[in-house]
């Protein structure tokens, strides 16, 4: 039998090896959790599957009906800088119809008509109208052709054709409206200032008349002429140009200031070569932002979250758009002001030096003189009459004329109208892919709250402490006393050979003679510490070896009820000094194995256990048997197996498998620590059987026989690594030493101290 010699409690402590610091919880991988909870993923999407296939029956269907129109630019040429000459050169100017098909403008032009105030599409909302068009029309141009396709979208197929139309035909008759009144505002300006000259022109020849007739001999011609009257002719030629010049300037600021109310006038003006390089980088930031919420929103539902914030982008770009449209606008009118003032200034110093002139001229020439300033006067104002009519006469075609040409290619059609909500194949994608990702979260998620320890690894790496062994479930319907005793009612059973394994892990850990008490405990309730204790005490018994089970637990004892022994007399009769220990003190059928009940329980247990009585009982015990194995409360609920722990000269901590908590283990070391416990290491109770993912799990595959002819019987991969005899069936057979490869067990002394352990038959 293995013999022990008693040391100090501080001796012992001196000779243990550092235990590993307990680190991080190993990371669990998130595609084996998803495998786990495979019927969470799955349920979770067969869920969103459900609710998608739910929406899409009872959504309400959308049709869309396209009209499709070209656009081409006139841009006719009125007067220098007119703003019809500037659209005409506008890059961007298909991007700018489109804004206009899609303006309140249009969309208000068209409100008015009672056919759509009658339709079913605006029933209880025919005051939303405007509201409604703005959601639901698009206009976009052909990215490899210029058309442009104006869609609308509808319950009702018929309405969005209409609505279509509409818009188009609102659009033409707007676009119609803009030029006639613009060409017609600029004739009239011309007509006016036509008939103040023609004034001017029948008084000049009234009196060009009048002294041709009141001097007859007046002879007209080159000969008659002098460097003043060269002068004067010089200076009615300058005054005419510059009064034509104001013309067209004072024209080009009326046609500007018309406009100056309109943002889509003012686009349409500035959206040329001449102001491009204004606000090129906002025109460019809009095409982006409004080609790609385009292509978005092919692929993605109108509620998807970024197409709302891209359409807050897309407006304040439109508001920024303005406000520079706007600044531009106003420097362009300052400057056609300024051109205006300027002209007018010189024509005014060139009325004062005409002026001049001619008064000197009149004072220092004779009537022919006189007559050559008339007839020169004359001469002008005819010329600039001349220049008015010619301009009216180019203008008035143009008035029936517009400044954009639209075709329309093709109507809307309510048979052409098809249905673009609710999107059958993206909102299953959507709920397949959703339904997917959220079932993984969650599944991941659980296992990640999943507080248990589920492996030898986490329960390895959560302590900090080897793992002894593992003891695999005990399967059937047996009692508390039957699992307590497996070992000895069923010695060739795999859960008798793990009690084997942490049986050898426990005379291997340990130095030589130093753990002869050996306590017992658990985190919590439950997790097997009894059925260790008893069955780890026939497994020392067996092994040839003295061995008391002493029952500490005064809180809920156990033992008495494994063994069937008399719970009126044990350990509280002896404490209390109405017993001795060999009347306390019951035998067992195991040879070997001795058992100390708990007796009847005191009120007082921790005080009891805790006293010098119980030290003394405890250190008699120790010489009487070659072990003495303690069954204590767990460690959370009160204080006992602290005060066992710090009693006993090693610890064991049992864990279950899938049930104790990771607080809980980690918790029961760092106290049984703080009372100076040598904790041996942890076993862990009750292992599944089957193949698991996170450790070690139980199996048919996992044993195999050995023996010799009939004799051969089923034994797991672990061996109890002891020498025994024959007489008590844990033996190999042959009575030969085996050590035991599959345990995580401490580090032991010294290959001398390892084989002085070999337990004698």
């Amino acid at each position: 039998m293995t013999q022990f010699s008693r040391n100090t409690k501080t001796d012992f402590l001196n000779s243990e090896v550092p235990s590993q610091q307990s680190s991080d919880a190993p990371r669990r991988n998130p595609l084996l959790s998803i495998w786990m909870h495979r019927w969470i993923v799955l349920g979770t999407m067969a869920i969103v599957v459900a609710a998608a296939i739910i929406h899409l029956y009872r959504a309400e269907r959308i049709y869309q009906a396209t009209a499709r129109l070209t656009v081409e630019r006139s841009g006719p040429r009125v007067v220098a800088n007119d703003p019809s000459e500037l659209m005409g050169q506008a890059q961007n100017f298909l991007n700018t119809q489109c804004e206009v098909l899609k303006s309140r403008k249009i969309f208000l032009a068209i409100a008015e008509d009672k056919n759509i105030q009658a339709m079913k599409t605006f029933e209880g909302r025919s005051d939303a109208i405007v509201g409604y068009l703005k959601g639901t029309v698009n206009a976009a141009a052909g990215k490899r052709d210029d058309i442009i396709a104006v869609s609308v979208k509808s319950p009702v197929p018929s309405d969005a054709a209409y609505l279509a139309n509409a818009i188009v035909a609102a659009y033409k008759a707007d676009l119609e409206t803009q030029k006639k009144s613009s060409i017609r505002l600029i004739i009239d300006f011309f007509g006016k200032e036509k008939r103040e000259v023609e004034k001017k022109l029948a008084a000049a020849r009234g009196k060009k008349i009048e002294m041709q007739t009141k001097h007859g001999d007046l002879a007209l011609g080159g000969q008659r002429s002098s460097p003043l009257q060269e002068r004067v002719s010089r200076l009615w030629g300058a005054l005419t140009e510059v009064q034509l010049e104001i013309i067209n300037a004072q024209a080009a600021y009326d046609s500007s200031r018309t406009i100056a109310s309109d943002p889509q006038k003012i686009r349409q003006l500035l959206d040329s070569r001449t102001f491009k390089s204004e606000n090129a980088d906002l025109r460019r930031q809009m095409r982006e932002m409004q080609q790609r919420f385009a292509m978005v929103g092919k692929t993605y539902l109108p509620n998807f979250p970024e197409l709302g914030v891209m359409q807050q982008s897309i407006k304040q770009l439109e508001q920024e758009l303005q406000v520079e449209d706007k600044r531009v606008f106003d420097a362009y009118v300052v400057e056609l002001e300024s051109i205006l003032v300027q002209k007018k200034n010189n024509a005014a110093q060139l009325q004062a030096l005409l002026d001049l002139a001619r008064s000197e001229a009149l004072a220092q020439h004779s009537v022919a003189s006189q007559f050559e300033i008339i007839a020169s006067e004359c001469q002008s104002l005819e010329k600039y009459d001349s220049d008015l009519a010619s301009r009216i006469r180019e203008l008035s075609p143009l008035s029936d004329e517009a400044m954009v040409n639209v075709n329309i290619v093709e109507d809307a059609r309510a048979s052409d109208a098809g249905q673009v909500e609710p999107n059958v194949a993206t909102t299953m994608n959507f709920a397949i892919i959703g339904g997917l990702f959220m079932g993984a979260l969650l599944a991941v998620g659980r296992d990640f709250l999943d507080q248990r320890l589920r492996s030898a690894e986490e329960i390895k790496q959560a302590t900090g402490l080897p793992v002894l062994g593992v003891i695999p479930h005990i399967a059937g319907a047996l009692t508390p006393a039957q699992r307590a005793q497996t070992l000895h009612i069923d010695s060739m059973s795999d859960v008798a050979e793990g009690y084997r394994t942490v049986r050898t892990a426990v005379y291997f850990g340990v130095p030589a003679g130093t753990a002869k008490t050996l306590l017992i405990t658990s985190p919590s309730p439950g997790e097997g510490k009894s059925t260790l204790a008893s069955n780890l005490a026939i497994a020392m018994a067996q092994a040839g070896n003295r061995i008391l089970l002493l029952d500490a637990d005064f809180r809920k004892p156990t033992q008495q009820k494994v063994w069937e022994i008399d719970r009126s007399i044990g350990l509280s009769n002896v404490l209390a000094g109405n017993q001795t220990l060999d009347e306390a003190i019951r035998p067992t059928a195991v040879p070997g194995l001795d058992v100390l009940p708990c007796g009847p329980i005191p009120a007082n247990p921790s005080e009891i256990l805790n006293s010098q009585m119980f030290a003394d009982v405890l250190a008699e015990v120790a010489q009487r048997y070659d072990h003495v194995l303690l069954d204590s409360p767990p460690v959370m609920p009160v204080t006992d197996a602290r005060i066992l722990a710090a009693s006993a000269d090693a610890t064991l901590l049992a864990v279950r498998a899938e049930k104790t908590q990771r607080k809980a283990a980690i918790f029961a070391r760092d106290v049984l620590r703080s009372v100076g416990a040598r904790l041996l290491g942890v076993v862990v109770n009750d292992v599944p059987r089957r193949k698991g993912l996170y450790g070690y799990y139980y199996s048919d595959a996992q044993l195999y026989r050995y023996g010799y002819g009939a004799q051969m019987r089923p034994r797991t991969a672990a061996t109890d690594g002891v020498a025994v005899g024959s007489t008590n069936g844990a033996g190999n057979g042959n009575g030969s030493t085996a050590v035991a490869a599959s345990v995580v067990a401490p580090t032991l002394t010294s290959s001398k101290s390892a084989k002085a352990t070999t337990l004698k038959a």
